[in-house]
């Protein structure tokens, strides 16, 4: 088994179903090389400057402790270590089926929106059983645990595992991404510039492929034929309106 790390998942099945959405250029790297593009995560704070940090309180109540300074520097430097994963912590974002109106955000935000996109859906299980077999190779998953921008410390220090693993908070603005995370540990030289390439396997990874809804049809039939041109048998491709059926969501 790749997997080395587990964070958040408790209440989550290994038969939950995930989705990752692809504009199509996006998803044609995939289809041709079959390798799951993780992204450096300290990239992501070109969006979102909290990206992998600590709550702020943490850092300010450790300021005021009536302690020598060689023990506030040690809780300073606790929380810069913390904080510099994200430099060597490499993530491929997936979506936990939710409401509607959070589906259609991602599809316009991440999945090619009317220019046309698909999803890859997968299980749990599926993306952890598709990750290289390699002892050299440290992967995890996680769910993304939301916090508000203000905590108290109390709240701050009970975030227990999450305390060390920054990389799996994000801040309430994003709580529709309703995002899980398989990720690379990663030192050394990176072959690509900020990411990861890691090499999977396909069937056992798809569960399905949807189209994306907010495109043409003409789009959608340009799409699907290219599908079946990889080779994908036309029972995995899925053309479906903007809902999701009590099947698919399976609620936590």
């Amino acid at each position: 088994m790749p997997l080395k790390e587990e964070i958040g998942l408790g209440s989550i099945i290994r038969e939950q179903e995930i989705w990752r959405f692809y504009p199509m250029w996006k998803a044609r790297d995939f289809l041709e090389t079959g390798e799951l593009y993780l992204t450096q995560v300290s990239e992501l704070r070109k969006e979102d400057p909290q990206e992998s940090r600590l709550p702020a309180v943490l850092q300010e109540s450790f300021s005021r402790l009536q302690v020598s300074s060689a023990a506030r520097e040690l809780l300073n430097e606790f929380i810069r270590v913390c904080e510099e994963q994200a430099t060597g912590v490499f993530a491929s974002c997936w979506f936990l089926p939710g409401s509607p109106s959070q589906e259609e955000r991602m599809w316009t935000k991440y999945g090619g929106g009317s220019e046309g996109g698909l999803v890859l859906i997968t299980t749990v299980e599926r993306l952890i059983s598709s990750l290289p077999d390699d002892m050299m190779l440290s992967f995890g998953i996680g769910s993304i645990r939301y916090i508000p921008p203000t905590m108290s410390y109390f709240e701050a220090f009970h975030l227990n595992e999450y305390r060390s693993a920054p990389f799996l908070l994000k801040l309430h603005d994003h709580q529709d991404d309703r995002e899980i995370r398989v990720y690379q540990r990663h030192r050394g030289p990176l072959r690509y510039p900020h990411c990861l390439r890691p090499r999977i396997n396909v069937v056992k990874l798809l569960q399905g492929i949807r189209l994306s809804p907010l495109c043409s049809e003409k789009i959608q039939k340009k799409i699907y034929e290219e599908l079946i041109g990889y080779g994908f048998p036309k029972r995995l491709i899925k053309q479906e309106r903007l809902t999701i059926s009590s099947r698919q969501l399976k609620r936590i």
